[in-house]
């Protein structure tokens, strides 16, 4: 299976150098400094319990990426918009695409249930754009309960928060997987993760999270 970061800034790259080093195929899509530096020496991560350095493929270039079969959106909300219609070239038939941004998210009332179902908010999806480029079938939300700092391009510093576990990678993202015909991958990837502590937050996501 491969895996792709999307904005591979102090989030991203975290759980990029995290997989990296556990052996999964992942791609950390990156610019500027922050990707120069990591091309240069790798991605750093410095936490209270560790100190590593990982290699994964880095693309400055999404059309470079090639398609995946999961995509982290770790760019901040402002940002996908205009991001969002470059995805076409990584999202193949059943990608699964795993929203990590903060605060109400483009996806919030999609296939909701409720009388405002279906309702697009156009503070975080100007015009559709995101919704038009990343088909609500696709999308699994998530929480992250961990803080990331850029110390220094190619650095990523982290904090860990109460009730995490850092073990794996995709035990500090909790995620709803009510609506994507892709998070049957996802699943198949933290099955081998020793992830009896992981939480599927399920139909209360949106209660749970926001």
């Amino acid at each position: 299976m491969k895996y792709l970061i999307v904005g591979a800034g102090a989030v991203g790259a975290y759980i990029g150098a995290m997989m990296a080093r556990q052996g999964y195929d992942v791609t950390l899509h990156a610019r500027g400094p922050h990707l120069r530096a990591m091309q240069e020496k790798g991605v750093r991560v410095i936490s209270a319990d560790d100190d590593f350095v990982a290699h994964p493929r880095l693309v400055a270039d999404l059309k470079d990426a090639g398609p995946m079969d999961v995509v982290f959106l770790c760019v901040k909300a402002h940002g996908l918009p205009p991001l969002a219609p470059q995805l076409a070239p990584v999202l193949g038939p059943e990608t699964a695409v795993v929203s990590t941004q903060n605060g109400i998210p483009w996806w919030y009332f999609q296939s909701d249930g409720g009388p405002l179902a279906g309702t697009r908010l156009e503070r975080v999806d100007p015009g559709g754009a995101v919704s038009q480029a990343i088909e609500a079938r696709r999308v699994i939300g998530s929480l992250i309960y961990f803080s990331t700092e850029i110390i220094e391009p190619g650095v990523s510093s982290i904090t860990k928060a109460r009730g995490c576990h850092w073990e794996s990678p995709m035990q500090q993202v909790r995620t709803n997987q009510e609506n994507s015909r892709g998070a049957d991958r996802f699943r198949v990837a933290r099955a081998g993760n020793n992830s009896s502590s992981q939480r599927n937050l399920g139909k209360d996501f949106r209660q749970c999270g926001f």
